[in-house]
């Protein structure tokens, strides 16, 4: 946190710093906070394709899978895990997972199978193999994936 901090006082409009410093307090469990600085990011429409996808796919899986029942939002969780996996050409493992996730949220199990078996099929998808299976499970039983 102090690094992304230090990097943002340094220069504002690295925005990855941003993001990392949202994971960051994400995994903290500071989820409003989180929550603010994603969408202060997302807000500034990043120039970076990658660096707005993966801003929009972070927001997606804390409203999915925030333990803070408060902060879940599957609709929003939906369009913006959609809007990362278009802007990633539907190639982003990690998108199309939490666009499942996003699904599951939203008691769409259905269709969350359906993206879990398009995410174990991205190219990227023996690097989160697991989680994937995991999810898969948890789909299969009509239940939505929460933070640990």
């Amino acid at each position: 946190l102090r690094d992304c901090s230090e990097v943002l006082r340094q220069e504002s409009t690295f925005v990855e710093a941003a993001v990392l410093r949202a994971v960051a307090n994400s995994a903290l469990g500071k989820y409003s906070v989180s929550l603010r600085e994603l969408d202060n990011v997302v807000a500034l429409r990043p120039v970076r394709v990658e660096t707005f996808a993966w801003a929009l796919e972070r927001r997606a899986w804390l409203h999915a899978t925030c333990p803070d029942a408060s902060l879940r939002n599957g609709r929003s969780a939906i369009d913006d895990a959609k809007k990362a996996c278009s802007m990633t050409k539907w190639k982003d493992g990690n998108s199309i997972d939490t666009l499942a996730v996003a699904c599951a949220e939203s008691g769409d199990f259905e269709s969350a199978l359906r993206y879990e078996q398009q995410a174990m099929s991205a190219p990227d998808a023996n690097e989160m193999a697991r989680a994937l299976q995991e999810h898969m499970s948890m789909f299969k039983q009509r239940r939505p994936v929460r933070m640990k």
